[in-house]
């Protein structure tokens, strides 16, 4: 069923069962609806009324309708960006499903502290709690036993174990979202699941694979009338073709992005601006991240704040912009211990920790720099992110080389001979260029 099918066909039956005042009929057909509005355009501001109005008419607070509706709130008022409103959902919906053992809802509950992945910092001390969320997220999903559940929890996991560096149980999760898409009817699920295989790709670098996958998804998507392939898609091929160094391929398109949008939009702007730096615009790259500035550099409050914090952090550090870079620090610092990712199955760009060491660089802080560097290159090496464990290296090798001790040189030698043997591996063609640079430059100051 088409997506303006399938919301038009649950806001009648909404209609219909809120006129004939079938309360139970009413809380289905809210849940529905809110299934289809929040999968298929991703935003859930059509629902969310509903829903509301829905969970009035329960007036019974321990009733199982009243919690399955309490529990889907969580995900649909994050969604509409009432954060503080979700979390304050979240304790009464998880504290309900517990007490009701009421799975379903329970499971609603726990999938929504998965929507603050790329959103909230989280700590290492809170990574086994991380796990433990996962890990009964996707047990309740088997016992229930409903295929699309199942999905449904693997594809909430995949960016969530990935943020952790467990990617052991991201490929375990991968690997039984792909069976029950391939047995299932859902292009949901078979579209999430080849945008995660093209995540996968770009994460190990297998930058073919991972085109061929992006490519395949957006067409699956456009298809169905989705609004979320757009932005997948365009970030998945920027990340390729970034490293390809192919960027100028996409710069127009992220222009038009950018003129398209409203004034205040700051989507595109970042993936912009990091090509406008790549490029050597560099005057470009700065006016637009002194315009960024003004708004505090227009930082979301959604899954994609850790990776614009990214590029804003990469730009910041090759300009040698001391005033945004302990600006971009001071936001970035609490990400430290995680993988900058994207959910649901957008995007890994390897450790946070490899930004700040750039920014901590730039700001010839050593020290900082060098605790960044070392625990990046033990998170990029946990993920296997090869692609990223490279651009570690050689930020680490960069750093140094500028801070230019006996014992610095021989080990920025080695990092960058590693980094350099791993993007001529991977055809990261960009970096074998900026490597070759780096090393040409290491050279004369030896």
């Amino acid at each position: 069923m088409a997506q303006r099918e399938a919301i038009a066909t649950f806001r009648e039956a909404a209609r219909i069962a809120r006129d004939q005042k079938l309360t139970p009929y009413l809380v289905q057909a809210a849940l529905e609806f809110d299934t289809a509005e929040t999968f298929l355009e991703g935003s859930g501001n059509a629902s969310l009324a509903l829903l509301e109005e829905a969970l009035a008419e329960t007036d019974a607070e321990e009733s199982v309708e009243h919690c399955r509706l309490l529990s889907r709130l969580v995900r649909t008022v994050h969604m509409t960006g009432a954060r503080e409103q979700s979390s304050e959902f979240a304790l009464q919906a998880v504290a309900l499903a517990r007490r009701l053992n009421d799975l379903p809802s329970l499971f609603d509950a726990l999938a929504c502290e998965l929507m603050h992945v790329g959103a909230l910092p989280l700590s290492a001390d809170s990574f086994v709690q991380r796990a433990n969320v996962l890990l009964e997220l996707r047990h309740i999903a088997e016992t229930l036993g409903d295929a699309h559940t199942i999905g449904h929890a693997c594809a909430r996991c995949l960016a969530g174990y990935l943020e952790i560096g467990q990617v052991d149980q991201f490929e375990s999760a991968l690997e039984r979202y792909r069976q029950i898409a391939a047995s299932g009817q859902h292009f949901v699920d078979k579209w999430c699941v080849t945008g995660a295989q093209a995540m996968r790709a770009i994460l190990v670098g297998d930058f073919a694979e991972a085109e061929r996958k992006t490519r395949d998804s957006l067409q699956m998507a456009q298809s169905a009338d989705a609004n979320l392939a757009t932005g997948v898609y365009g970030m998945q091929m920027f990340s390729i073709r970034r490293e390809q160094g192919r960027l100028a391929e996409v710069a127009p398109i992220f222009k038009r992005f950018i003129d398209d949008a409203h004034s205040e939009d700051t989507t595109w702007r970042p993936g912009y601006m990091l090509i406008c730096s790549d490029l050597g615009f560099e005057a470009k790259a700065r006016d637009n991240l002194d315009r960024l500035s003004e708004s505090a550099y227009g930082v979301p409050m959604d899954s994609k704040r850790l990776v614009t914090l990214a590029y804003l952090a990469e730009v910041a550090a090759r300009l040698r912009d001391v005033g945004h870079a302990e600006r971009i620090y001071a936001l970035l610092l609490p990400f430290r211990d995680q993988a900058v990712t994207v959910p649901v199955f957008t995007l890994c760009c390897g450790s946070a920790a490899r930004f700040l060491g750039m920014l901590a660089h730039a700001l010839g802080d050593w020290s900082s720099a060098e605790q960044h560097f070392e625990y990046a290159l033990h998170m990029d090496e946990r993920l296997r992110a090869w692609p990223w464990l490279a651009h570690s290296r050689h930020e680490y090798a960069l750093m140094l080389t500028a801070r230019n001790r006996i014992e610095d040189r021989r080990r920025a030698q080695d990092l960058l001979a590693l980094a350099a043997a791993e993007a001529r591996k991977l055809r990261m063609f960009a970096l074998v260029e900026r490597i070759g640079g780096a090393q040409s430059g290491a050279g004369t100051r030896n």
